[in-house]
C-alpha cells in the first residue's frame, strides 16, 4: 500500500546519494579500463616495436616476465584461502608451495 503522507525530501536525498555514488563508481571504473587499455597497447604494440625482438619471442618474454611476477607475489603474500584456487568445477585444487607455519 503506498503511503500517501510520507514526506518525499528524505527519499530524494537518499536517491541523490545513490546516484552521486553511482557516479563516482562508474568514474572510477572508467579510468581503471582507459589505464588497463594503455598498458596494454604499450605493452604488446609500442614496446614490441621498440624491442625489436620477432613476435613471438616478444610474446614469450612478455609472458615468462609476468608469470615469474604472479609466482612472486603469490610467494610473498600467498595464497588468500584454499577456495580461492580451487577450479570453478568444484574439483580439486591447488596447493603453491610449502605450507606456511603458524608462529
Amino acid at each position: 500500500m503506498i503511503d500517501t503522507q510520507a514526506k518525499p525530501r528524505p527519499y530524494i536525498g537518499l536517491l541523490v546519494l545513490a546516484a552521486l555514488l553511482g557516479l563516482i563508481t562508474a568514474a572510477i571504473t572508467f579510468l581503471f579500463i582507459a589505464l588497463v587499455h594503455v598498458v596494454t597497447s604499450f605493452i604488446w604494440e609500442r614496446a614490441a616495436l621498440l624491442s625489436g625482438l620477432p613476435p613471438a619471442v616478444w610474446t614469450i618474454l612478455v609472458c615468462t616476465v609476468g608469470g615469474l611476477l604472479v609466482g612472486l607475489l603469490v610467494k610473498a603474500f600467498g595464497v588468500s584461502s584454499p577456495r580461492s584456487c580451487r577450479s570453478s568445477a568444484g574439483v580439486g585444487g591447488l596447493t603453491i608451495g610449502a605450507p606456511r607455519e603458524s608462529s
